[in-house]
C-alpha cells in the first residue's frame, strides 16, 4: 500500500492535538488557522510568537488520522525551526509516531522519535521509548551514529528519567537545524520492522540526485538507498 500526504489533502488527513502538554513544557497546543497553511504547494506549520511574551507558547502539534505499524516512512522536509538560525531559543521540533490504540497508555506499544532535538542541538538524535526488556547495552556505535545519553530504552528503568535510549548522528551536521535549513532541508526514510529493526537514512536536497529521485518514487527500495 502506498499512500502520500501533502498540501492537497495534509489538513483532512490530520488533527490539531490541543489537551496539555504531556511532557509539562511552556507550550499550549491549539488548533488555529493562523498557525498553519498549504500556500504555494507546501505545507506550513508555525507557532504565534507573540504568545511567549505572556507565557506558554501557542504551537502546533498535528497528530495522523491513519494508524501504521511497520512500513516506509518518508518525510520531505523544507525547514525547521532551530535557535541556531535566529528562530529562537526553546524550540523542540519532532516528528514521532507512537502507539494510539484504546487502552494502550504511554509507553505500551513503544514510541519512536524519528526526527528530533531541543534547543541549540546541531544533529538529530533517533530515540526509542518502551516498556521492559528492550536495551542497546553494548552498542559502542559506529560510522554514522553514537550512543547519546542512556542505553536503556525502557523509560521504567533507574537512571532513565522517562528519556528512553537515543542514537545521534555523528556523520553530518545537515540531518538537523540550522545546516539541514541552509541544504534547503533533505528527505528522512525511516524503515520500521518490529520483528528485525528499525533504519534510517538522510538524503540531503542539495546531495545526491540519484538518490533524491529513489525517495520520489511511490515504491522505494531501501537496497538502492546504500
Amino acid at each position: 500500500m502506498f499512500k502520500q500526504y501533502d498540501a492537497t489533502n495534509f489538513f483532512d488527513a490530520f488533527d490539531f492535538f490541543t489537551e496539555a502538554d504531556p511532557t509539562h513544557g511552556a507550550v499550549q497546543y491549539v488548533d488555529d488557522f493562523r498557525l498553519y497553511n498549504n500556500k504555494s504547494g507546501t505545507i506550513y506549520l508555525g507557532v504565534d510568537s507573540d504568545s511567549a511574551e505572556t507565557g506558554a507558547v501557542r504551537s502546533l502539534r498535528a497528530e495522523m488520522k491513519d494508524h501504521y505499524t511497520d512500513g516506509l516512512y518518508v518525510l520531505d522536509l523544507l525547514h525547521q525551526p532551530t535557535t541556531n538560525d535566529g528562530t529562537g531559543c526553546s524550540v523542540w521540533p519532532a516528528y514521532w509516531m507512537y502507539n494510539r490504540r484504546p487502552g494502550n497508555q504511554w509507553p505500551k506499544g513503544g514510541e519512536i522519535d524519528m526526527l528530533e532535538g531541543a534547543n541549540d542541538m546541531g544533529m538529530n538524535q533517533v530515540s526509542l521509548h518502551t516498556t521492559w526488556f528492550c536495551n542497546m547495552d553494548g552498542l559502542a556505535g559506529g560510522e554514522y551514529s553514537s550512543l547519546c545519553g542512556s542505553s536503556q530504552c525502557n523509560v521504567f528503568a533507574e537512571g532513565s528519567g522517562s528519556g528512553g535510549c537515543s542514537l545521534c548522528t555523528n556523520w553530518d551536521t545537515s540531518t538537523f537545524g540550522s545546516e539541514l535549513n541552509k541544504k534547503g532541508g533533505g528527505y528522512l526514510v525511516t524503515e520500521v520492522d518490529t520483528s528485525r529493526h528499525i533504519r534510517q537514512w538522510w538524503i540531503v536536497r542539495d546531495g545526491d540526485k540519484a538518490l533524491i529521485e529513489i525517495v520520489k518514487q511511490s515504491k522505494v527500495k531501501t537496497e538502492d538507498l546504500g
